[in-house]
């Protein structure tokens, strides 16, 4: 039967995909500068990774059961933080993205993919701890 903790599950996927997607574009535009598509098309997937991440963490944070001690703990404490880490890196480089969209600056420019990177690494890192909760300690089976 579905219920509230499923939720979670379902949506945290789509950050995760859609961000390292969009880098993976933004690499692409990083060598075909001339092309301005790949850049539109990772910063627009940025975008709604930002806000499907904030949702992820937000139904994380009310939606799921929190161990209380444990092995399980320290893991579930580390996916917290880099959920969080994530949230404000997104953040940031969508903020970043939008004013390099306002104003071309080559600085700009790489302060952005180079915020992107992290972002990436950071969230494949949260989903990563999100699976070893799953199926190294069965959490939410």
């Amino acid at each position: 039967m579905l219920d509230a903790s499923h939720i979670h599950p379902m949506i945290v996927h789509f950050p995760i995909a859609l961000v390292i997607i969009g880098f993976m574009f933004d690499i692409i535009s990083l060598f075909n500068p001339k092309n301005e598509i790949n850049f539109k098309i990772s910063y627009y997937l940025l975008v709604i990774g930002s806000v499907t991440a904030v949702i992820s963490q937000l139904s994380g944070l009310y939606l799921t059961n929190h161990p209380k001690s444990g092995e399980l703990y320290l893991v579930f404490e580390q996916h917290e933080l880099f959920a969080l880490i994530s949230v404000i890196l997104l953040i940031a480089t969508t903020i970043i993205g939008t004013l390099f969209t306002m104003k071309y600056s080559k600085y700009l420019r790489y302060v952005y993919s180079f915020l992107y990177l992290l972002s990436m690494l950071s969230i494949a890192y949260t989903g990563f701890l999100g699976g070893t909760m799953v199926y190294d300690y069965m959490i939410g089976l």
